[in-house]
C-alpha cells in the first residue's frame, strides 16, 4: 500500500499492527509518516512523541517530529526538537539548516547566520552547511564573507561541483572573472556534462572576445544537454552574433526571448541583433521592455541611451518613429 501511495488505506492497517505490537517502532514510524502525508498532524505528532518516549535519541524521528510541529504552526517546539539532533547524526546538517531557515523566516537573519556558523564548527565536514552559510552571508549583503566560506569549502571538498559553481558565480558577480573562470573550468574538467558551467565559460569567453573557438565548443555542448534552457540559447545566439552569423543569431535569440520573456539581457541581445539586421523599430520596443524589467539603474540608463540613439537615427532618416514608452523613472522628454 505504501509503495502504491495508498496512504488512506495504509493508515488503519498500520494502526492495527501498532496496537498489537507497540514495541515495533519501525511500524509506528511508518504510521507517523503516513499521517504526515495525509496531513493528520495531531495524530502524527502523538505517534512520533510515543516513539521518542521509547527511543529518545532517534534522529530520524526527531527530524520528522520537528517538521510536524512546524506544519502545525508551533515553530518554537519545532526548533526545540530539531536542536536535539546530535552533531554525529547524519541528520545534523539538515536539522541545523532547517533551524536556521525557521530563524530567518521569523525575521532574524543574524540569528540564522549564527546557527549555521556554530553548526559548521561542530560538524566541519558537511558541505551543505557551508553552502547554506554562504547563501545567508550573501543574503545579508556580505559577499566577502560568503566567498571566504566557499573558499574554505573548496579546500575541504574540492570535487563538490555545487561549492565550486556557487563560488565561481560570486567571483563573477564581484568582478573577479578570472577566478570565476578557474572554478568553472575545474567543474568542467570533473564533469564535462555540467551544462551551467559550460554556459558560463562559453558566454564569458564570448563577451570577452577571447578563446572564441572554445566558447563555441562549450556552448554547443551545453545546448545539446539543455536545449530548452533560455539562458543557454541566449548565450549561443550571442556567440553566433559575435562571430558574424547574424541571421542564425536572430533565430536563436528570438527563441531565447520566447523562453525568457522577462529577462532584460536576453531582450537586449535580441534588440541588438534586430538593429544589425535593419529592424530598428522592433529593437526600440525590446530596449524599452528590457529597461522596464531591469533592476539596476545603470542597466536601465544604458538601455534608454540605446533607445534614444535609435530614435534619433530614425528621425534623421525621416522614418516615422513608433510610440515607445520608457520606464517612468527614466523618461526623458
Amino acid at each position: 500500500l505504501l509503495k502504491e501511495e495508498k496512504y488512506a488505506e495504509a493508515e488503519p492497517y498500520l494502526e492495527s499492527i501498532s496496537l498489537s505490537d507497540p514495541d515495533d517502532l519501525n511500524v509506528r514510524v511508518k504510521l507517523g509518516l503516513v499521517q504526515m502525508e495525509l496531513k493528520h498532524l495531531e495524530q502524527a505528532a502523538r505517534t512520533f512523541e510515543a516513539v521518542l518516549a521509547q527511543s529518545p535519541d532517534s534522529d530520524r524521528v526527531l527530524y520528522y517530529l520537528g517538521n510536524v510541529y512546524e506544519e502545525r504552526g508551533d515553530v518554537g517546539k519545532a526548533a526545540e526538537v530539531l536542536a536535539r539532533i546530535a552533531p554525529d547524526s547524519k541528520m545534523f546538517g539538515d536539522a541545523r539548516i532547517h533551524l536556521a531557515f525557521l530563524k530567518k523566516a521569523s525575521g532574524d537573519l543574524a540569528g540564522a547566520r549564527k546557527i549555521v556558523a556554530d553548526a559548521v564548527v561542530r560538524a566541519p565536514r558537511l558541505a551543505s552547511l557551508y553552502l547554506y552559510q554562504a547563501s545567508l552571508d550573501d543574503e545579508a549583503s556580505d559577499p566577502a564573507a560568503a566567498i571566504a566560506v566557499l573558499e574554505k569549502a573548496v579546500g575541504l571538498f574540492p570535487e563538490d561541483e555545487r561549492v565550486r559553481y556557487y563560488l565561481g558565480s560570486l567571483y563573477d558577480r564581484e568582478g573577479r572573472v578570472d577566478d570565476g573562470i578557474t572554478q568553472m573550468e575545474a567543474i568542467v574538467s570533473m564533469n564535462p556534462q555540467h551544462a551551467e558551467a559550460l554556459n558560463y565559460l562559453g558566454y564569458t569567453y564570448t563577451i570577452r572576445g577571447s578563446r572564441l573557438q572554445d566558447a563555441g565548443r562549450y556552448l554547443k555542448r551545453a545546448l545539446q544537454l539543455k536545449p530548452d534552457n533560455g539562458y543557454i540559447v541566449d548565450s549561443w545566439g550571442w556567440y553566433l552574433f559575435t562571430v558574424g552569423e547574424v541571421r542564425e543569431a536572430v533565430t536563436q535569440l528570438e527563441l531565447a526571448a520566447r523562453l525568457k520573456p522577462d529577462e532584460p539581457t536576453v531582450l537586449e541581445h535580441l534588440g541588438d541583433a534586430y538593429v544589425r539586421t535593419g529592424f530598428a523599430e522592433r529593437a526600440m520596443r525590446l530596449y524599452a521592455e528590457a529597461a522596464r524589467l531591469s533592476e539596476k539603474d545603470e542597466d536601465r540608463q544604458k538601455l534608454v541611451a540605446k533607445l534614444e540613439a535609435l530614435r534619433s537615427e530614425l528621425a534623421r532618416a525621416g522614418v516615422k518613429i513608433p510610440v515607445v514608452r520608457l520606464p517612468a523613472a527614466q523618461k526623458a522628454e
